[in-house]
């Protein structure tokens, strides 16, 4: 999948922020292991709300006040992000093992 330059930097903003780090690993195991109970769509979705969350945030820091919150990263944008997030951390839990 083919991202843009604004997915990418809200990919990084969310991987260097240190609030979710524990759920962020979380979701990567549970994507690695064999969790029958757990369907690749709902950890589709959590990695789109981390993503999501991670726009909000920087929106809030980076972005215009006057600005309604999510506005500065399109739909598609988070949706990369959320994808090379899943990606990072796959790779972040192996290296760790």
């Amino acid at each position: 999948m083919t991202t843009t330059t604004e997915a990418r930097e809200l990919m990084l903003y969310v991987v260097n922020d240190g609030k979710g780090y524990a759920r962020r690993c979380e979701v990567a195991r549970l994507a690695l292991g064999d969790h029958r109970n757990t369907a690749a769509a709902s950890l589709a979705l959590a990695w789109v709300e981390i993503a999501r969350r991670g726009a909000f945030d920087y929106d809030r820091e980076f972005g215009d006040n006057g600005r309604v919150c999510g506005r500065v990263f399109s739909a598609a944008d988070i949706l990369g992000a959320a994808f090379e997030l899943a990606e990072y951390y796959e790779q972040h839990i192996k290296e760790m093992a």
